[in-house]
């Protein structure tokens, strides 16, 4: 799933809509490096891998304490709740968005024609909601499986990835 702006299909409509607040492709450039890290060949060597946002602040210790997490072989994602979304639902998560950013209230459209879809295809917005600044992967292929689900439906759909992985988790 090469990052090409001219293949993003549905999601290249969405430009238009907030082209006067932000650059589509632009903002889906940093998101292929987050959703598909385990297919970019400089980092094929790892066998776990962190995300963590730029504005993220880590003391020396937090390797060790993300590392942790991975000592069961079983362990495949690590992902942190969202600390601040009540309920913690991705129906929530747009309409907090949609109030939050001007450039966000423009997809409306997008975000109900996507909520629309979810629950047509049984999605039940019942798994949680996630703080994506920070999650760590094991190189897993169902975790690459994931991370593909999870990045087609942001090509789908639009930029937001919190909205979006809930639903590639319920394999739906």
């Amino acid at each position: 799933l090469p990052f090409d702006p001219q293949s993003l299909g549905f999601t290249a409509l969405n430009e238009r809509a907030i082209a006067r607040f932000q650059n589509l492709p632009a903002m889906l450039a940093p998101k292929f490096v987050k959703l598909q890290l385990l297919r970019i060949d400089v980092l094929s060597r790892f066998d776990r891998i962190v995300w963590a946002d730029a504005a993220f602040e880590m003391d020396s210790m937090f390797a060790r304490r993300v590392a942790s997490h991975f000592d069961e072989a079983s362990v495949e994602m690590m992902l942190l709740e969202h600390p601040f979304r009540e309920p913690p639902t991705v129906a929530a998560e747009i309409a907090a968005s949609l109030h939050a950013q001007v450039r966000l209230a423009a997809l409306k459209r997008h975000f109900t024609m996507q909520l629309s879809h979810y629950s047509e295809s049984g999605f039940g917005d019942d798994l949680g909601l996630f703080w994506l600044a920070l999650f760590a992967v094991r190189r897993t292929s169902r975790t690459e499986a994931l991370l593909d689900a999870w990045w087609l439906e942001v090509r789908r759909w639009q930029y937001r990835d919190q909205i979006s992985l809930p639903f590639a988790l319920s394999g739906k």
